[in-house]
């Protein structure tokens, strides 16, 4: 999966060969993604965060988000924690900002 500045997310099967391999593309936020990561072990739920402060919660099998969280704050980084559900995003003024959340 790849975050671009276009506020594009696309999800690549490196199984696929190369003219095939991109199998989902969103285009949902605005700005410029910060980070998308998933969670090691995880097969369908991912996390997008761009620069003007949206954080995304995502199924690779659906369209649209699961959830939007909406920081009043630009992020400058953006991180899921391993293996359970909490994302962290740090905004421009030094504060860490944590989500419990069920991925599901």
């Amino acid at each position: 999966m790849v975050g671009f500045g276009d506020g594009a997310v696309r999800v690549y099967d490196r199984r696929q060969p190369q003219h095939d391999a991109m199998v989902m593309t969103w285009k949902k936020h605005k700005s410029w993604i910060q980070n998308v990561r998933m969670q090691r072990g995880g097969f369908r739920e991912l996390v997008s965060a761009s620069v003007d402060g949206v954080v995304k919660v995502w199924d690779i099998r659906y369209q649209e988000s699961l959830r939007t969280i909406i920081s009043r704050d630009p992020i400058s980084a953006m991180d899921l924690h391993g293996h359970a559900p909490v994302v962290a995003w740090y905004v421009c003024f030094g504060l860490i900002l944590l989500l419990v959340c069920s991925m599901y």
